[in-house]
């Protein structure tokens, strides 16, 4: 584990990190972490004055993005900060031990020295070191964290859900799928192949415990012997790692005495991905750490939501945008959100909430009856969740267990208990699929029609631990 304490190793600054999260894992001491998501300053050099409509071209750069973890109190004291970093959003510039092209191996007996730095033109205490040549470096990654000249068009984006969608079947068939403390659910055809992907998650390293098995072989249908699958493009609700983190190659991951340091999956990256506008760096926004950067990069196909638009409504329901000067610096909503419909019947919808406060999701009109609902937030403290209608409709909440947040949360349970959801269904519960398999899934099937199959007939679903148990 990665912990920094106060004497300072000479030589000059090698990464820029946003202090990306911070939690309590366990009971008793000091278990409060923050992550560093990081990139080598020379990366961050060369793409200074990036134009994200030509990202691809040097997306090699972002190669040199590692994670770290650190105890917050230790950080504090590295820091010798007038401001503690108790929520995420700050950016700080260090020095690691380094050699190009490899990751920087953490000696627990290192010790690093800090310092708080601005990425958005905001003047921030520059603290005095020992170390000589220490800069502001606003103008230097400036366009990197404002993310200048993203844009999507909604007749494009009209047109991808479109093909897509019309492959699904008429039941509206959506699988919640078993990838722990993560989310991943795919709008899928007759015989079980995902169509469309909302969020393709993964838990991240403090939730390792929770990773399955047995996981889920997302893409198995592309190479689909018996079928005609085209593959299916994401829509990624918003910006955090456990909604998109089954992009990753190595997913096993874990922080430690060794940097993190994630490749991607072709077959995630080499497909269409629907992406919200990622927040800019304000007063008190975090923008998008280097490691989010390079899955951005990495998306030759990406089609990012412009702000302004406010839904496109196409043959699968509607997604619609948070409003975007609502909560701007809070990235769980900022976000897209699915109601999922039949077009033949516009008044009855699944809603697919990502993690947003539900009372902060932009409904469609006229308003829809819910008829099954992914959980926001994975069961957290969320209130006011929206009203269950229709006698089959089900709840379902994916999440992991063991996780460090205590999901599902009393509170949401509760909540949503009392909006008619009952207990619901968690991805976490699970038995083996298929009889006399040796693997076992959790996965829960939402559907718009009370008579469809609950099971899927592709042959190549089992081996890639595709079904539904609940």
């Amino acid at each position: 584990m990665f912990q920094p304490s106060v004497a300072i190793l000479r030589g000059p600054l090698t990464h820029f990190a946003l202090l990306e999260e911070s939690l309590t894992q366990g009971d008793g001491g000091l278990h409060d972490f923050i992550t560093l998501d990081c990139i080598t300053i020379a990366a961050a050099w060369k793409i200074r004055n990036l134009d994200w409509r030509s990202i691809g071209e040097q997306e090699h750069w972002f190669s040199e993005t590692v994670l770290l973890r650190v105890r917050r109190s230790k950080l504090a004291l590295v820091l010798h900060a007038s401001r503690r970093p108790e929520k995420g959003g700050s950016w700080i510039a260090f020095r690691l031990n380094h050699i190009k092209g490899q990751a920087p191996t953490i000696d627990a007996r290192e010790q690093v020295f800090a310092s708080y730095i601005s990425l958005g033109g905001v003047d921030v205490p520059v603290h005095k070191f020992i170390l000589t040549g220490l800069r502001h470096v606003g103008v230097q990654l400036r366009k990197l964290s404002f993310l200048v000249g993203l844009r999507g068009r909604k007749a494009e984006i009209k047109a991808t859900l479109e093909l897509a969608a019309a492959g699904a079947s008429e039941a509206r068939n959506l699988v919640v799928y078993d990838v722990g403390q993560g989310s991943a659910v795919g709008l899928v055809d007759a015989v079980g192949h995902p169509c469309l992907f909302f969020d393709l998650g993964w838990p991240t390293s403090f939730n390792a415990k929770s990773r399955p098995l047995d996981p889920p072989n997302l893409f198995v249908g592309d190479a689909c012997a018996h079928c005609t699958v085209r593959k299916a493009p994401v829509i990624l609700s918003h910006w955090d790692f456990d909604h998109w983190a089954y992009a990753v190659a190595n997913d096993n991951y874990n922080f430690g005495k060794k940097a993190s340091t994630m490749t991607l999956k072709p077959a995630a990256v080499d497909r269409i991905w629907i992406v919200p506008r990622p927040p800019a760096l304000k007063k008190n926004g975090k923008g998008l750490g280097p490691t989010h950067l390079r899955l951005l990069s990495s998306l030759k196909q990406r089609i990012v939501w412009p702000n302004a638009l406010k839904s496109v409504r196409f043959g699968a329901g509607v997604i619609t945008r948070t409003d975007p000067a609502v909560l701007p610096d809070d990235r769980n909503n900022q976000s897209l959100v699915w109601f999922v419909m039949r077009r033949s019947e516009p008044r009855r919808a699944v809603l697919l909430a990502g993690d947003v406060s539900y009372p902060k999701a932009r409904w469609p009109l006229p308003k829809p009856n819910l008829h099954g609902l992914v959980a926001s937030h994975h069961g957290a403290d969320v209130t006011d969740p929206p009203k269950r209608s229709g006698a089959f409709a089900k709840l379902a909440i994916s999440v992991g267990d063991p996780n460090v947040y205590g999901h599902p949360r009393l509170l949401g349970l509760l909540e949503h208990a009392a909006a008619g959801w009952g207990q619901g269904k968690c991805t976490y519960t699970r038995t083996v699929w298929p009889p006399a398999s040796p693997m076992k899934t959790g996965a829960v099937l939402l559907t718009l029609d009370a008579s469809a199959p609950t099971t899927f007939s592709c042959s190549c679903l089992i081996p890639g631990n595709m079904g539904t148990t609940q």
